[in-house]
């Protein structure tokens, strides 16, 4: 009885039935689709499947002509009566059809076909140009306005175009013309350019409306006349003039131009209140630049301005290139270079620098600029002709060399004074300790020292007298010495001073660079120099107002 029970109960479960259902269907979102191979955004398969006994599969598959290819297949589903599906094959030109297979639980299927036109991948725009190089060669009178060509073509609208010019300069932007507009398969650029020496290569840039960039570039080679040549005649070195205001000089040059000479003219050199310079053009002689490719040139100065630093001749060609030659003037000023100063080791022996013109002492005049012992110093008919000295110091700090500039009247012997007194082993010729103690050395000078600032528009190399007497510096040389004014010099350092009234170059203003600071008194020790002992000087550079 059990068993019949049993097998009543097997017997129960049966396969469900669907004949009241129907057939699987399927709506399409697009019954064709044109994907495109230049984008990256292609619309997708869409489509939703109803299925009143329920899906058991949906396939989707590709057809590259009669090659069919499963895309994916699904089998599990959140809700089997409706299912959407969503699909972005990795589309290529040939493919032609997707196909939707849906199979419910019943077996039935339902298929739905979407027709494919691939787009297929569009060339970038193409830029021609109707010659393969700009080239211009001065030399041969080539115009330099030319008449610039290129063409743009595209598989689609150009969306944006651009030109520029690449030059030595940097990037110039060229005008388009006619003006561009996008939305356009074609452009043609017609333009006379001006061209110029520099000028590289026409970039030109354009782009399509899918993205893609093409960009091409027409060389440029503009081969410039040289320009003239202008050289010193005679064995005067012109790279500095030193003259009185009322001195006459006669300049000699040889002048070539390969496009012929046009002009020569003569300029003398300013500064205005910021300290650039100005010119103002004093002399100019025209040439035949058809004829005249070759000359000896001569101008005469008849006087020279006091507050000019340089004279400038300039010479232009036919085609308007031109050659500078500067001559720096030093007007009713003295000039020494490189004149060495040693330190007060070397008050009573002298010092030698090899590669520079004799002895070096610590003690300078500026009359003869030239270095004096402490014998020379002492001499009464000698005193007033001491303007300054150099005092090596190594107690100043890590911030300062030691370089100390003092005038002739202060003094230094408290610090090393056997340098600064002589003792004579026979007793007749000794020299007292420099100091305003002692009364044998008093009449020295009482020099002016002052640190050259920003303040001012000169500097070493373009200073004049006009500078140097000018109201501005007087005033500003007289003001007490402060600490900036005598300590830590360094190379490139400049002071002005100016001299005693009673000094043998009375009242004399000018200008000093430190050209170079070796040592400072930790470089010796004792009262003789010693074998390890290293040199302490400065190299200085003058220039100072003539006095009569």
């Amino acid at each position: 009885m059990m068993a019949a029970v049993l097998f009543a109960a097997s017997c129960s479960v049966m396969e469900p039935d669907y004949s009241n259902t129907g057939a699987p269907r399927i709506s399409l979102m697009f019954d064709e689709l044109n994907p495109d191979l230049n984008r990256v955004d292609n619309t997708p398969v869409v489509c939703v499947i109803f299925s009143e006994a329920g899906l058991r599969n949906v396939k989707v598959f590709t057809y590259e002509g009669d090659k069919k290819t499963l895309l994916s297949e699904i089998a599990e589903f959140n809700d089997e009566h409706q299912y959407s599906v969503k699909e972005t094959p990795s589309w290529n030109e040939r493919m032609t059809m997707v196909s939707i297979v849906a199979e419910d639980k019943a077996g039935r299927t339902a298929e739905a076909a979407i027709n494919v036109s691939v787009i297929p991948v569009l060339p970038a725009p193409v830029i021609t140009f109707p010659v393969d190089k700009i080239e211009i060669d001065e030399r041969r009178e080539d115009p330099s306005t030319v008449s610039t060509v290129f063409n743009v073509t595209s598989s689609c609208t150009i969306s944006d175009l651009k030109a520029a010019m690449f030059t030595a300069d940097g990037i110039v932007d060229v005008v388009l013309d006619p003006n561009f507009t996008p939305g356009s398969e074609s452009y043609r650029f017609e333009k006379e350019i001006d061209y110029f020496e520099g000028y590289v290569g026409l970039q030109v840039t354009a782009t399509d409306a899918n993205g893609k960039m093409k960009i091409e570039t027409l060389p440029v080679n503009y081969i410039p006349a040289p320009a003239p040549v202008i050289t010193p005649l005679g064995d005067t070195d012109m790279t500095t003039v030193v003259v009185s205001s009322s001195d006459s000089r006669i300049f000699n040059f040889n002048v070539e131009a390969e496009t012929g000479i046009s002009y020569i003219e003569v300029l003398k050199i300013k500064k205005d209140i910021q300290g650039n310079d100005i010119t103002e053009r004093i002399g100019i002689s025209y040439y035949d630049p058809s004829n005249d490719f070759s000359t000896n040139y001569s101008w005469q100065a008849e006087s020279f301005d006091n507050s000019s630093h340089a004279l400038r001749f300039v010479v232009y060609d036919r085609l308007n290139h031109f050659s500078v030659f500067n001559v720096n003037t030093l007007v009713d000023m003295r000039l020494g270079q490189n004149i060495v100063i040693a330190s007060q080791r070397n008050t009573k022996e002298p010092f030698v620098l090899d590669g520079y013109a004799g002895e070096a002492y610590c003690f300078f005049s500026v009359r003869d600029f030239k270095t004096y012992s402490i014998f020379d110093f002492w001499k009464t008919e000698n005193r007033r002709n001491i303007d300054f000295f150099y005092f090596a110091w190594n107690n100043g700090g890590s911030a300062d060399n030691g370089t100390r500039i003092m005038k002739a009247n202060e003094d230094r012997a408290g610090q090393d004074p056997s340098w600064f007194q002589y003792v004579d082993p026979e007793g007749e010729n000794s020299i007292p300790l420099l100091s305003a103690a002692t009364s044998g050395w008093n009449g020295r000078n009482a020099t002016y020292i002052k640190r050259l600032t920003d303040a001012y528009s000169f500097d070493f190399d373009d200073v004049t007298v006009a500078d140097l007497t000018s109201s501005p510096v007087q005033s500003y040389i007289v003001q007490n010495k402060t600490n900036q004014d005598w300590i830590n010099y360094k190379a490139g350092d400049c002071f002005l001073f100016r001299t005693g009234p009673l000094s043998t170059c009375p009242d004399c203003t000018g200008i000093i660079r430190i050209e170079e600071v070796v040592g400072s008194r930790d470089s010796f020790t004792g009262v003789n120099a010693l074998p390890n002992d290293k040199p302490a000087y400065i190299v200085i550079s003058i220039k100072a107002q003539v006095v009569q």
